[in-house]
């Protein structure tokens, strides 16, 4: 475990354990990522009694089905510390948690005073099956997607707009062009222009094709941040 690290939880324990929500701090390292803390929520979502039995744990030894995601999790944990990004999820599991059928996450740097990246913040927000009910009408899930999410800005690496950006969400999904133009109160005719701009942009086989070009680029569970741009409603 980072010396560093440990100092810093050490330091801060205090002003953690009165922060609301999910809390991890985690020890990325260039196989496995190591839990230095979790709160007693996050112990609770994970099957663990308290913090000190949670300490120096990793991914895989979660007591939940979210340990089947614990590659994908050191994953983006390396991205985080490697890049020194934030990224944002919404994950859907089986937690040990009363009620508690996924959670809003955020993972960011944790650095020194030297700005240099010692190890991650996790921080969450848990969702009942009555946020839920409140996204799927924002998003247009049917059910609950089992999983985890990550919430990205518009594919502009594709040179897609912020609505194309939607548009190819909802393809990806195998939407077609009516029920699309349902879910976000537009034309069908402005979405048939949206889908030949975005095959015209990605190259793709037709709108078809959009669930393959998804899993070439990773973007089979992304959802377009500006598609929770009313997000603070749900989880409140």
């Amino acid at each position: 475990m980072n010396n560093e690290l440990i100092e810093f939880v050490c330091v801060h324990e205090d002003a953690h354990r009165q922060l609301p929500g999910v809390l991890a701090i985690k020890d990325v390292q260039k196989e496995k990522s190591y839990y230095a803390y979790c709160n007693q929520q996050s112990c609770d979502l994970i099957g663990y009694k308290s913090p000190s039995h949670a300490y120096g744990i990793s991914d895989y030894d979660l007591n939940c089905d979210a340990v089947e995601q614990a590659g994908f999790f050191n994953e983006i944990d390396q991205q985080v510390v490697t890049i020194g990004c934030t990224i944002q999820s919404i994950d859907f599991y089986n937690y040990t948690s009363d009620n508690v059928i996924g959670v809003w996450g955020t993972k960011r740097p944790i650095t020194n005073h030297l700005g240099k990246i010692i190890g991650l913040y996790f921080f969450a927000t848990p969702l009942t099956k009555q946020h839920f009910s409140k996204l799927s009408q924002q998003i247009g899930f049917d059910s609950i997607p089992r999983g985890s999410h990550i919430i990205r800005d518009n594919l502009s690496e594709f040179g897609l707009t912020e609505s194309e950006s939607k548009i190819m969400f909802y393809l990806i999904k195998r939407y077609t062009a009516t029920e699309i133009a349902k879910q976000l109160n537009i034309k069908t005719g402005t979405v048939q222009e949206h889908i030949r701009n975005i095959v015209s942009k990605t190259q793709m086989m037709g709108k078809k094709g959009a669930f393959d070009f998804a899993v070439e680029y990773g973007l089979v569970n992304f959802i377009p941040k500006s598609l929770l741009s009313d997000g603070c409603s749900i989880i409140i």
